[in-house]
């Protein structure tokens, strides 16, 4: 179907794979809180299996527009919203954030597999948009290391830290629940709204 760039989404394609403990390779649509997923910790500058502790969006399965990229040396790649933002690297190879649409040809990425060279770039279409947030900042999504948000890493960082703080105090039985999972929602959804029309407004 022709989609409209309004419908550019702010995470990731429904069918995007994660590593998880329990299950092995999944979905991120499957991705529940509580499952423990394979990411990257900042701090520890290490990987690790950490803990969903939100699911910022319901169930969604329209037609949105993606950026894919492939890399050099692995036949992987990744649909995500041109908005996100994906670990690169740069001449001295020290990772920075970048958003996906500013990402060119021959640009270095951080991988699972180590820094790797991006040899395509296209808008696709794709189905659903879901991220997850875990005790870990970062997520390995299709090997590539990137950051749960799209904008602002320190913006989502910051309010997703009372959900790491509410999971290590009180357990999944709190960040799981109905009443939490409903305030992700709509501060997801605000913040697209909100994000919307600042755009329009200086488009």
């Amino acid at each position: 179907p022709v989609v409209s760039p309004v419908y550019i989404p702010f995470w990731f394609a429904a069918h995007e794979t994660v590593h998880t403990l329990e299950r092995g390779p999944a979905f991120i649509s499957r991705i529940r809180t509580g499952d423990k997923v394979f990411g990257y910790n900042s701090q520890k500058r290490a990987f690790e299996y950490s803990t969903v502790v939100a699911v910022p969006h319901e169930f969604n399965d329209e037609h949105h527009l993606f950026s894919e990229f492939t890399t050099r040396n692995t036949t992987h790649s990744i649909r995500m919203s041109p908005n996100h933002l994906i670990v690169s690297c740069n001449k001295n190879k020290e990772n920075m954030l970048k958003l996906a649409s500013e990402i060119k040809i021959n640009d270095c990425v951080k991988t699972v597999h180590g820094n790797e060279y991006i040899t395509s770039h296209e808008l696709v279409v794709g189905k659903g948009a879901y991220t997850i947030v875990t005790e870990a900042d970062y997520l390995v999504v299709n090997d590539f290391v990137v950051s749960p948000f799209a904008i602002s890493h320190r913006v989502g960082d910051a309010y997703y830290s009372i959900h790491r703080w509410l999971y290590r105090h009180f357990g999944k039985s709190v960040v799981a629940s109905s009443v939490m999972e409903k305030l992700n929602t709509l501060v997801a959804d605000g913040t697209i709204a909100v994000t919307k029309n600042v755009v329009r407004t200086f488009a």
